[in-house]
């Protein structure tokens, strides 16, 4: 059977009887920067741990009523040690990375020297010196204008093509009226031309009959066609047949 759960900070605020404060270490070089060294942190960090009930007798045996302070003193010195594994820029870009392997450090070794198992780990706070937190400013300033800049090219890039495709849609559109109207115009003239066809073809037709029923010649047919067509125009009289007087 396990003893509940205890909570122990390396912090600077709302510090208890047991807690300290907030861990000073070194990260591990930048990769820009490898003649660095490494940047100075401060770190608050918060983990909670749990003693077997079996252990608690050599646990006394060993560190008497103390026993937490030589915890805090072991997790200090894990956690100083594996944040040296870290670039600066992971403790800010990847932090819950940086969480669990502090978490199995201090576990590690809390259970090897302590007799005690850590179940969980927060990383509250990094702390960087002044002038490097405004170099991180910076960098994420122009990571951001980076990303700001590349979505505006995207922005231009789409609608260009909006542009384009506007431009190409239009002209489609101008070529399918043209050849509309080319179809239509086409298609009037067959008609006119049918019409015509067809109404010459009537008055052939109804000619024939005419002249079959009244049984002229070719001259007769054609001195009424005059006569028809002389009677269509419009004012004025008009002699046919008779010869001028006084020759």
């Amino acid at each position: 059977m396990n003893l509940r759960l205890v909570n122990l900070e390396f912090s600077d605020f709302g510090r208890g009887e047991s807690d300290q404060a907030p861990i000073s270490a070194r990260t591990g070089p930048d990769p820009d920067d490898k003649e660095s060294g490494g940047q100075p942190i401060r770190l608050c960090v918060a983990f909670q741990y749990q003693i077997a009930r079996r252990d608690v007798p050599r646990i006394y045996q060993t560190f008497g009523a103390l026993h937490e302070a030589s915890y805090l003193r072991f997790a200090q010195q894990a956690i100083t040690n594996e944040a040296q594994m870290f670039t600066p820029r992971a403790f800010w870009t990847d932090r819950k990375k940086v969480e669990g392997q502090l978490l199995g450090k201090v576990n590690e070794t809390l259970y090897r020297q302590g007799y005690a198992t850590v179940h969980d780990l927060q990383l509250l706070r990094v702390d960087f010196n002044s002038n490097y937190e405004d170099t991180i400013t910076n960098i994420q300033l122009q990571e951001q204008l980076k990303v700001t800049k590349t979505y505006q090219l995207e922005v231009t890039r789409v609608s260009k093509e909006v542009d384009i495709l506007s431009a190409e849609a239009e002209a489609a559109i101008a070529r399918i009226n043209a050849q509309a109207q080319r179809e239509a115009s086409v298609t009037i003239n067959q008609a006119s031309a049918a019409a015509i066809q067809m109404e010459q073809g009537a008055k052939a037709t109804w000619y024939a009959k005419l002249k079959a029923t009244l049984g002229w010649s070719n001259d007769d047919f054609l001195r009424y066609v005059k006569i028809k067509s002389l009677n269509a125009q419009p004012g004025g009289s008009v002699v046919i047949g008779v010869d001028a007087v006084g020759g």
